[in-house]
């Protein structure tokens, strides 16, 4: 008898983990489109050599270390000046290998010297400088994913790594997410190699996150607080890319994959991610629209936004209300269009 009453328990917790979980197969040209053409913004001066680009409520923060004035430069909406942040060295306050995290209208900052900030952008168009101090660094070293959930609560990650952790100053608690089901065959080596997380998104407002695999139609959102998947969502596997591997010094890689999702970010009330239906080489061509998708807090695709041109990284500020993009001219240089999203 205590044995049926203990599996009738297992079955029950089994079913209503079950229910949290939504496996969605998604066929990307039944989604609902939207177009839109954006225009590209006139500078005061020219781009050096911007890789990430952060839309604020207030203006937009480019990340390009080859600025020795700071890699972080702003562009508040109410004036001209450029008000530049964090110098890359070994020195006192300066940052070796930084990497930032947009969380709502703050950028955090973390380092190799262990150097963290959390930094806001203010209308008065000023810089404040919140100074991170961790007793409990343990795995923070080479984190590319950062933030601040609490006054003692961390959140890191490595995209390589199959996990998140949440560490305080006493504890290191490590959440395993990923229930990776690849819709072909993939050896265990293959998948140890070649499947990894490409890009992630933390929403402070429902503290969910959103994950994206590179390389393979696939990403999930998970709920923090209840530690489970909400949904998961495949497209379909092209059938000339991303199933043929090579071995070189014992790494798997696959033979000029399509790219898929390679970068996410969250706002207010939806995740957004941006998705490259081409290989690098198409890429690097520039004759490919890329795609930014809108995914409710749920993990349900909303629309697909297609673009005018092919971008590389895009910003949506917290409320929603635009996108700013980065980009190649056809002479190569960066440069910066701005696209006004349609209200609901």
């Amino acid at each position: 008898m205590k044995k049926l009453v203990y599996l009738l328990i297992l079955m029950a917790i089994i079913i209503s983990c079950s229910q949290n979980i939504k496996d969605k197969d998604c066929d990307i040209k039944e989604l609902k489109t939207e177009k839109l053409s954006g225009e590209v913004m006139k500078l005061d001066s020219e781009l050096m050599a911007p890789r990430k680009i952060y839309a604020l409520d207030n203006g937009f923060v480019l990340y390009d270390k080859s600025n020795k004035e700071g890699f972080l430069e702003f562009f508040p909406d109410n004036a001209d000046t450029i008000i530049c942040y964090g110098k890359i060295g070994k020195g006192n306050g300066e940052f070796i290998l930084p990497t930032c995290t947009q969380i709502g209208n703050n950028i955090y900052i973390s380092s190799i010297n262990s150097n963290y900030r959390k930094i806001s952008f203010t209308n008065k168009n000023k810089i404040i400088d919140e100074i991170i101090t961790i007793d409990n660094k343990k795995g923070f070293i080479g984190c590319n994913y950062f933030t601040k959930l609490s006054d003692n609560s961390f959140l890191i990650s490595k995209t390589s790594e199959n996990q998140i952790n949440i560490i305080n100053d006493t504890t290191n608690e490590a959440l395993n997410f990923f229930p990776f089901k690849p819709k072909h065959k993939l050896s265990e080596f293959e998948l140890a190699n070649v499947i990894f997380v490409s890009s992630m998104a933390y929403s402070k407002w429902n503290n969910r996150m959103l994950f994206a695999y590179e390389n393979y139609p696939y990403c999930v959102v998970a709920d923090l607080k209840d530690k489970n998947i909400i949904s998961n969502i495949r497209f379909k596997l092209h059938e000339n890319t991303n199933r043929d591997t090579k071995n070189k010094g014992g790494y798997a890689s696959f033979e000029n994959p399509t790219l898929y999702y390679t970068f996410t970010i969250a706002t207010r009330n939806n995740f957004w991610a941006l998705y490259q239906d081409a290989t690098s080489k198409e890429l690097r061509k520039r004759k490919v629209n890329s795609e930014i998708h809108e995914l409710s807090e749920n993990g349900d695709i909303i629309k697909r936004i297609i673009l005018d041109k092919t971008i590389y990284h895009f910003g949506i500020n917290p409320n929603g209300n635009y996108i700013y993009t980065l980009s190649l001219n056809d002479k190569l240089v960066p440069e910066i269009t701005k696209y006004i999203l349609k209200k609901k």
